[in-house]
């Protein structure tokens, strides 16, 4: 009856977070690949500490209609790749602190969706997202991957899956690491070791490192 059940998610042998320190010139680049593509249900989900009130995309793709997730000035906003604010788009203007973690999730049936907040509806929308027709990877950090704003601060357990609107209404935010799901896509746990960006995924999807971005171990799942 709406939203997502969270009684299989489990713990991750270890985890952490992924830390951004350096804007514009830290991010995470995923080849292009039909994995990211918006114009069906999909969700992208991930932890995010934000560190300053400075402009930075969560995660973004240099591609028409492609809806992202922005920071800024301590609100987050969604934006659409080279169009700005989408149709029929319904945001709630809160604010947020820094130093505290924030549970984020982008979750669309193909037609409609909204952004969630610690598992509150923080905008709404009413239209699709963009196709990978543009060849560009799909970046975690980053617009575009040319001098765009980084979010400074950390980011843990991102995943993306496809296929299926995963929150639907108002839910608790998970309390351990994300799983692979049904539908997963990519998967990264962000553990504190070398393996910090490693895809847990059936895709296995190579993840780039641009500018150094290094590991942590503050995670969302301790105080």
């Amino acid at each position: 009856s709406g939203g997502y059940s969270l009684q299989n998610e489990v713990a991750a042998a270890a985890s952490g977070s992924v830390l951004f320190n350096a804007t514009p010139t830290q991010w995470l680049s995923v080849p292009n690949n039909t994995a990211f593509v918006q114009t069906g249900g999909f969700t992208i989900e991930c932890w995010f500490r934000p560190t300053s009130t400075g402009t930075g995309y969560v995660w973004a793709m240099l591609q028409h209609n492609f809806l992202t997730c922005k920071w800024i000035g301590g609100q987050f906003q969604i934006d659409k790749s080279y169009v700005g604010n989408p149709t029929s788009y319904t945001p709630q203007n809160r604010t947020y602190a820094i130093n505290n973690w924030y549970h984020i999730a982008m979750s669309s049936d193909g037609t409609n969706g909204a952004l969630y907040i610690n598992g509150v509806v923080e905008a709404t929308f009413a239209d699709a997202g963009g196709t990978v027709a543009d060849g560009n990877p799909f970046y975690i950090g980053q617009y575009q991957g040319q001098g765009q704003p980084t979010p400074q601060g950390y980011i843990s357990n991102f995943r993306v899956v496809k296929g299926t609107r995963v929150y639907s209404s108002a839910f608790t935010p998970p309390t351990s690491a994300l799983t692979a799901i049904s539908g997963t896509q990519l998967l990264l746990n962000t553990t504190n070791d070398a393996n910090f960006l490693k895809d847990s995924s059936t895709n296995n999807f190579t993840v780039t490192n641009n500018g150094s971005v290094t590991s942590s171990s503050l995670t969302p799942f301790t105080s």
